[in-house]
């Protein structure tokens, strides 16, 4: 696919309509580069600093980060990411991406909207699917939510509307208000330190954990901490108040090593001392990160003229992450020990088992052979087996059976053995006697007449 780069300032215009997917990121450069899936789909036309783009198919873009950016339609999924300047959307028919923005205004987007890290205020007319936004520097106004609705560190005012259910992790600005909406459950995971007065005016019942707060029912206030600002909540379902810090959700992987403890050689101690050694690495790892985004926000807030209290509000909250990060992995640490401690109890309780089963069979052998030598002298010779009782004398036979020549014949008083029949059957079956000779020469023996 054919590239088309055009020369621009650092703060060019993309007026964009795109028919496929379509993929647009900021860098430090000072040139737009166009891409098409097909050469026959694209149209430009560039006026200065301002670049209209009309593609039929999948489009992607790299442009300057400063880029400001308006999308009339969009047919496929749209991503924007890292541009500074200020995005307007007009409609996106599939899901649109944002991660790294300016200030946005959208108008519909028809599948779910994601939008996290925007250095400005957030307005969306419509989503009809899901709606995340998280990490928003300033206002967030949604009005209206197909589906459920997310929101996690707002800076400012929020005034939001979901059919679906609200989850939102807020800790309200001092003065600001505070509006939410929801068609399901609200759930607010407040910080401790939360200072509002809230409002529900709507809901089926009211649960919360915040120490001192009893509410009755809706319609109902009641004031937390100083009440510095205010929070309205409706909900078709039930609203949820729950005291919950600010936190980053870091993974630690503590599966590693633990099947090693089923080898015996390798002890707790030392598979404890190799999670330690991996949450250390991982928590200077998270310590680096944590500050190069600090140094980055620092950076991009002077770009949008952010006051010294919001840089200050950040940072602190930013910091509190980070110290509760650390808290859960030493936790995390503590209950791996604990269940690397149970394992090894258990292996050890199986190797105690085995070995008890093992010495309970060698004891059953000896035993064993106790007793087949006792069977013998003590010079090593065989104790002679007790005589057999004579056998008796086996009954005379008469010479041949009558009317049956060649097969021999027995007294008619002579009991008939087992043998003899088996002898009879054997002929018949072998086909040496026919079946009416079998049955006289069975009744000869028995003393019948046949």
């Amino acid at each position: 696919m054919e590239q088309h780069v055009f020369q621009t300032g650092e703060t060019p215009v993309l007026v964009i309509e795109v028919h496929g997917d379509f993929k647009l990121k900021g860098e430090d450069v000072g040139e737009v580069t166009i891409q098409a899936a097909s050469e026959d789909d694209l149209q430009i036309k560039q006026d200065g600093d301002q670049i209209t783009l009309k593609c039929m198919s999948d489009l992607k873009v790299r442009t300057p980060r400063a880029t400001s950016v308006k999308i009339s339609q969009a047919y496929g999924d749209a991503t924007l990411k890292a541009i500074d300047g200020e995005i307007k959307v007009e409609r996106v028919h599939g899901n649109l991406t944002l991660r790294s923005v300016g200030q946005v205004q959208l108008g519909s987007v028809h599948g779910n909207l994601e939008a996290r890290s925007v250095m400005g205020s957030l307005e969306v007319e419509r989503v009809d699917g899901n709606l995340e936004a998280r990490d928003i520097i300033g206002a967030l106004q949604v009005k209206f939510t197909g589906g459920n609705l997310t929101i996690e560190d707002v800076e400012e005012a929020v005034d939001v509307k979901a059919e679906g259910n609200v989850i939102m992790r807020l800790d309200p600005n001092p003065g600001d208000d505070y509006s939410i909406k929801a068609g399901g459950n609200l759930t607010w995971k407040a910080p401790e330190d939360v200072s509002a007065k809230v409002e529900v005016r709507k809901a089926n019942k009211i649960i919360t954990s915040l120490s001192g707060i009893v509410p009755q029912g809706a319609p109902c206030s009641f004031t937390i901490g100083d009440g510095d600002a205010l929070v309205v909540l409706e909900a078709q379902g039930n609203v949820m108040i729950n005291p919950k810090g600010a936190n980053l959700d870091f993974d630690f992987d503590f599966s590693a090593g633990e099947n090693d403890a089923d080898r015996i050689g390798l002890s707790p101690d030392a598979i404890a001392e190799q999670i330690s050694l991996q949450i250390d690495t991982q928590m200077a790892m998270l310590e680096r990160q944590l500050d190069l985004e600090m140094a980055r926000v620092a950076t991009r807030l002077d770009s949008v003229g952010a006051s010294p209290e919001q840089v200050e509000r950040i940072q602190r909250r930013a910091r509190e992450a980070g110290e509760q990060a650390t808290q859960r992995a030493q936790e995390k640490m503590r209950l791996a020990q604990e269940r690397l401690e149970r394992k090894m109890a258990a292996v050890q309780q199986r190797v105690e088992q085995r070995a008890k089963q093992a010495e309970e069979r060698a004891k059953q052998a000896e035993q064993r052979t106790q007793r087949r030598e006792r069977r013998s002298w003590s010079f090593g010779f065989t104790m002679p087996e007790p005589p057999r009782p004579p056998t008796p004398p086996v009954p005379p036979r008469s010479p041949m059976a009558p009317g049956m020549p060649g097969v021999p014949g027995v007294p008619v008083d002579d009991k008939v053995s087992d043998d003899e029949r088996l002898a009879v059957l054997r002929m018949l079956s072998a086909k040496k006697i026919s079946l009416e000779q079998a049955e006289k020469l069975l009744a000869a023996l028995e003393g019948k007449d046949a």
